[in-house]
Parts: C-alpha cells; sequence; structure tokens
C-alpha cells in the first residue's frame, strides 16, 4: 500500500481528494493536515510515501514544505496541488513527481497516481527532485504574492511593485496597494521579508514593510524617530523607528 498524506488549508478540497484516493485500490490515506507546519510534523510523524500538497497553505507554503523534505532522511514524493495554471507548471517544471489543478479531473489525478506508483520507492529520484526544487527557490524570489479582499475567499495575485508596504496589525498582515485596495495575506511579516528583494523592500518598524521605490521623503519626528512619506496620491506615513533608520539610511541614500 501506498500512504498517502493530504494537505490542504480548504476542508471541501481536502474531502473531494479523499474520495478520489478512496477509488485507488493501492492507496491508503494515512492522515491529513490544514497549513505548512502541520504539514511538516504529519510527514515526520506518519511517514507517507507520498504528499499531495497545496501550494498556497498558510503558515509555510507548499513549495517550501517541499523544500524542508530534502533534510529528511527518505523524504516522500510530492504531488502538488492548485487552482492556478502558472504555479501548476511551476510546480511541474521544479521536477515535482506530478501536479493536478484545482477543480481535479478523474483522469488528470489517475495520470498522477500512475507516475506516483513509476516512481514510489526510488530514493535517489525523490532526493534528486526535492534538491531541484530547494536549488531553484534559494536562487530565485517569487514576483508575486497571494492575497485576498475581506470577506472574500477569491485569491488575488500582487507584484511587488504594486505595493506600497506590508503591515502586521495583532496577527493580520496586509498588503496596501499603490491604487489604494488593502489585501489580506495567509503570510508572516517574516516570511514576506525572507521572500522580498532586499534591495527594493526593508523593514521600517517591527510592523511594517515599506517599498524602498516607493517613498517619497523622510521626515523627523520627536525622540529620534522618523516617518517615511509616501508617492500616492494621498502621501500615505510609513513610521520608521530608530531600531531601523541607520540600515535603511544606506539604502535611501540620505
Amino acid at each position: 500500500m501506498i500512504g498517502a498524506l493530504i494537505v490542504d488549508d480548504e476542508t471541501p478540497a481536502r474531502n473531494e481528494l479523499k474520495r478520489f484516493l478512496e477509488k485507488e485500490a493501492d492507496f491508503k490515506i494515512v492522515g491529513e493536515a490544514q497549513d505548512g507546519e502541520e504539514a511538516l510534523s504529519a510527514i515526520r510523524r506518519l511517514r507517507p510515501q507520498v504528499v499531495f500538497l497545496d501550494i498556497h497553505i498558510p503558515k509555510q507554503s507548499g513549495l517550501q514544505v517541499a523544500t524542508a523534505l530534502s533534510e529528511l532522511k527518505t523524504p516522500p514524493l510530492v504531488v502538488f496541488i492548485t487552482a492556478y495554471d502558472q504555479y501548476a507548471i511551476q510546480a511541474f517544471e521544479l521536477s515535482a513527481v506530478d501536479y493536478i489543478l484545482k477543480p481535479y479531473d478523474g483522469t488528470r489525478f489517475k495520470s498522477a497516481c500512475q507516475k506516483v506508483r513509476q516512481v514510489v520507492g526510488d530514493e535517489v529520484q525523490v532526493r534528486d527532485q526535492l534538491s531541484n526544487l530547494r536549488d531553484y527557490l534559494e536562487r530565485s524570489k517569487p514576483l508575486q504574492i497571494l492575497g485576498h479582499r475581506r470577506n472574500s475567499r477569491d485569491r488575488i495575485f500582487i507584484h511587488p511593485n504594486d505595493v506600497l508596504y506590508f503591515r502586521v496589525k495583532l496577527t493580520e498582515v496586509t498588503a496596501h496597494l499603490s491604487n489604494g485596495e488593502e489585501l489580506i495575506l495567509n503570510a508572516t511579516l517574516k516570511l514576506l521579508f525572507d521572500m522580498l528583494d532586499p534591495s527594493h523592500f526593508q523593514q521600517a518598524h517591527r510592523s511594517y514593510i515599506v517599498n524602498l521605490g516607493q517613498v517619497e521623503k523622510v521626515r523627523p519626528l520627536f525622540g529620534g524617530n522618523c516617518e517615511l512619506v509616501l508617492k500616492n496620491s494621498i502621501h500615505s506615513t510609513v513610521p520608521l523607528s530608530r531600531r531601523y533608520a541607520r540600515k535603511l539610511k544606506k539604502f535611501l541614500k540620505w
């Protein structure tokens, strides 16, 4: 039997995938996870042979989970799941065993399962695939970030150039765009900072990451703090704390 773990943050999507897997006589569902941290914990505990892994999950993305698997002594196969063709194609080119698009297609799913059968047990090939993925991500920064409007489940791709700044308030992280929109992200501020190009984005405050290309001027305040005035039509401001001011001076050359 081929032990399978399902990782998706949406319950209906997990249930649908379970229905497809239950029709494959030589596959056995050993567990489920809803986010990246749960996925890594379940993989170490349950040791599945294959992980059906949604790319867009909270806490750690599917791509990040897959790269972490290369450190395991016996890593599982990875079949990526996505609702977006561009990410599916990217995952396929990065040497995942296969990918499945949402909504699921029965014929396509059976094809992915057949590829798993052909590769399962070949530890060298599995490790090479995950290493290729890890190396690619270390060389490349993602061009787009995923967000959604409040009270909407629609996923929206965000290009970093369109962002004025990112902000965290309590546990909610938002992207504030040059067109005035505010989108909610399934990411931490630290994760965003690690993803973004440091020559274009820097932390200005413990709660803010600012797009350096959108800074119009620096305005001194009392106590050695400052604020950054941005180039948008209403001249939004971002606080600049003393902790981050020295580093930003080097990038902004003031």
